[in-house]
């Protein structure tokens, strides 16, 4: 069954992002939890879940890791997603956001592009983590 992408303009480009396979999702999720637990546990249930309250998850994510892995946690954040914007000759292209190249290409020198893709790609993954509180990011729902 073909996952139907969420699309969204971002900086002038329509940002694709096709909702990870659940155990690709599971991964992804284990691999940022491991910074985001200390922080949500200091939250208390009413907290609103932003950016500005995972902003030392996201600072811990920035140091602790190299060059290889943030290449790495890039790709897989934007598994299965692409962007259309303009092409070198200014006519619309499609960039396939799996390779380092790609990624490069597609957000041309736009970082915060990048990285306002990445939480696009993020919430469309963990809809629920992001729908306001710090309780329901804890909460498994059935």
């Amino acid at each position: 069954m073909a996952r139907t992408p969420v699309t969204r303009t971002i900086g002038g480009l329509d940002v694709s992002i096709v909702k990870l396979k659940p155990r690709a999702g599971f991964k992804l999720a284990a691999q940022l939890f491991k910074y985001l637990a200390p922080v949500l546990g200091t939250m208390q249930p009413t907290d609103e879940v932003s950016v500005e309250t995972l902003t030392p998850a996201l600072m811990a994510i920035m140091r602790d890791l190299n060059d290889a892995e943030l290449d790495k946690l890039t790709r897989k954040v934007f598994e299965g997603s692409w962007v259309v914007g303009p092409g070198m000759d200014g006519k619309p292209r499609k960039f396939e956001l799996n390779t380092d190249e790609q990624i490069d290409q597609a957000f041309d020198d736009n970082l915060m592009g990048m990285l306002n893709a990445m939480k696009f790609a993020l919430e469309v993954n963990f809809a629920s983590f992001f729908d306001g509180s710090a309780q329901s990011a804890l909460q498994v729902v059935e």
